[in-house]
């Protein structure tokens, strides 16, 4: 089960918000929209969180300039099991190696996913869960033979050094991740 999780913060009309992070995940730059009249105020948007039956907590913490908030903040939800059962969690498959050592500061991922459900997010993210790369709408991705979606290569700008990368598939039932 997915839904969004919405928030409101406020922070000083000099100080915009930096970033912010969900359950220790860093959510993207557009989670975050300042509102037009009254620029103390932002609004929070985690998309197509996973939720499961029974307790749910959530955890937000932000920052802006000065650093992170000194408190979070927290919502718990209790949700009830669903009328009809969500598609089974979807399966990334990594095509190459799984492991490599290269000198190029550039990894060409190539991936694809198995998903029985419509995919809302396929997203790659790095070892400290920043996001690295996000499949622009793929809930338009067609489904090749077998409920196969087909991602094109992605360019992956590597660090020095080891580098822990993840994909992560959402559809209309819950998330998988594969670890690189």
């Amino acid at each position: 089960m997915r839904a969004d999780v919405r928030g409101e913060v406020r922070s000083a009309a000099d100080l915009p918000l930096t970033g912010a992070r969900l359950n220790g995940r860093e959510l993207p730059a557009d989670a975050l929209e300042q509102d037009a009249k009254d620029r103390t105020l932002w609004r929070v948007v985690a998309r197509d969180e996973s939720l499961k039956v029974g307790d749910n907590a959530f955890e937000l913490l932000t920052r802006n300039a000065d650093g992170a908030s000194l408190k979070p903040a927290t919502l718990k939800l209790n949700v009830k099991p669903p009328e009809v059962p969500p598609p089974p969690k979807p399966v990334v498959r990594i095509q190459g190696p799984m492991e490599s050592k290269t000198l190029d500061p550039v990894f060409k991922l190539a991936f694809a996913v198995e998903s029985a459900g419509r995919l809302k997010r396929i997203e790659v993210v790095d070892g400290e869960g920043r996001l690295v790369y996000a499949v622009p709408e793929p809930e338009k991705l067609k489904p090749g033979e077998k409920d196969r979606y087909e991602v094109k290569p992605v360019d992956v700008t590597l660090e020095r050094g080891n580098n822990l990368l993840r994909v992560r598939a959402v559809n209309d039932g819950v998330g998988s991740r594969m670890r690189i």
